[in-house]
């Protein structure tokens, strides 16, 4: 999430954290989940689950977007910073098992995932084995969520929009990919 390619993300990676937090991409998400939690209806519940290959649950219960813990929520994720592999896997098995379930996910990702549940042995992760972790994911899923995802795609990573469209077509859910100047 730091940058269109993965060369610009090996050399955002490598800068100051600064200059990291200032990343166009990195921005332009953390503009939309504001936008998201602006845009929701004042009766909405809400929980912000970010994760790379780990999980990490923001608000850690369900909140009403009227709650001013949501201001808090919203502060320590813009705190986050964007960093390693994802693990679809990892992230789907965490938001099946939040209770009461989900009925709606908004994924906001960059690309397919680099790993299943585990670090895989090997450092390079072709696209094959990026679709297989996909597929593994979606496995995780709990029925009946739709799945609405917000793709900032990665240059180089062709699958990712056609699996991500055929996930909201199966889930009743929804796919787009903004423009950069978006939201």
């Amino acid at each position: 999430m730091l940058a269109d390619s993965v060369v610009g993300v090996i050399r955002m990676r490598n800068m100051d954290k600064a200059i990291r937090q200032k990343a166009r991409k990195w921005r332009q998400v953390q503009k939309t989940v504001r936008w998201l939690v602006a845009n929701m209806d004042g009766e909405s519940r809400v929980q912000l689950v970010v994760f790379n290959t780990k999980v990490r649950n923001i608000s850690q219960k369900w909140l009403p977007v009227s709650d001013p813990a949501v201001f808090g929520m919203l502060s320590k994720f813009a705190k986050i910073l964007p960093a390693g592999g994802t693990s679809l896997e990892n992230v789907f098995t965490a938001v099946a098992a939040l209770s009461p379930r989900p009925d709606n996910i908004i994924l906001l990702t960059d690309g397919l995932p680099t790993q299943g549940a585990d670090v895989p042995r090997q450092r390079l992760i072709s696209g094959k084995q990026r679709v297989k972790f996909f597929k593994m994911a979606v496995n995780k899923l709990v029925a009946g969520v739709p799945v609405n995802t917000i793709l900032f795609p990665m240059e180089g990573d062709p699958r990712a929009a056609v699996l991500y469209w055929q996930l909201a077509l199966n889930t009743k859910g929804s796919f787009f990919t903004p423009t950069t100047d978006w939201p």
